[in-house]
């Protein structure tokens, strides 16, 4: 997955091994709501790049507070969190959100500019999805540089038929609480019948320029039923 931020100090990981840089990424997908233990990564690491992937015994991500229950596998390249019972930490996915582990301040590849490219594959079921977001670190006071710019999501539930292979590829900004932003993400996204390669000019003009923006690789296998996974 190569990245680069204009106007700063290109970075590049092709994620070639043996592991991942301890110094850029943390496997590990929210884990200040939960546990670092159950937010672990599976994942591998060959010639082929980066792997991330859902094992059938994988722990339940957030277990009891998100419904439906879902399995994630994914890697962040910021994480941090307030002290145990706030309300402090990246990205709430509900009201009255505290947390459960306390997590230190980890600042691996936080860009406020640019452009990023991401050269992927995946193999999905109905159930299931696979996702790069860039989402705001949201240390601010007031937790409002908390938007999101998807590079792209898929929902397993949106490709085509195997004889006619297709799938809808979501893109744009989510603003959630973020006022300096625009909602402009498309859920369903233009259809692509090509391997998936997605490249997103990021001029940083509809956000604060001074907002670091933490990347974030995910897939998830949905419980249930079919959900977002964040």
């Amino acid at each position: 997955m190569p990245l680069g931020a204009g106007g700063e100090a290109w970075f590049e990981d092709r994620f070639d091994g043996p592991d991942l840089d301890p110094d850029t990424w943390c496997p590990h997908y929210l884990p200040a709501w939960s546990s670092r233990e159950s937010t672990r990564a599976s994942y591998r690491l060959d010639r082929g790049g980066l792997t991330l992937d859902v094992p059938v015994d994988h722990p339940v991500w957030c277990e009891g507070d998100h419904d439906p229950p879902l399995r994630v596998s994914g890697i962040q390249s910021g994480n941090w969190s307030g002290p145990v019972g706030s309300g402090r930490g990246q990205q709430r996915f509900r009201e009255a959100q505290v947390v459960v582990e306390e997590q230190e301040r980890f600042e691996g590849w936080l860009p406020t500019g640019g452009r990023v490219e991401i050269s992927a594959r995946m193999e999905l079921s109905r159930r299931s999805m696979a996702a790069l977001w860039m989402s705001g670190f949201e240390d601010d006071d007031t937790q409002e540089r908390c938007g999101e710019l998807c590079v792209f999501e898929v929902f397993g539930r949106d490709l085509g038929p195997v004889e006619a292979p297709s799938a809808e590829v979501g893109v744009g900004i989510k603003a959630f609480r973020d006022p300096a932003l625009t909602r402009t993400s498309r859920p369903h996204g233009s259809r692509s019948t090509s391997p998936p390669r997605t490249t997103t000019p990021w001029t940083g003009t509809p956000t604060r320029p001074s907002s670091p923006w933490t990347a974030s690789r995910c897939g998830a296998a949905r419980g249930l039923r079919r959900t977002r996974c964040s």
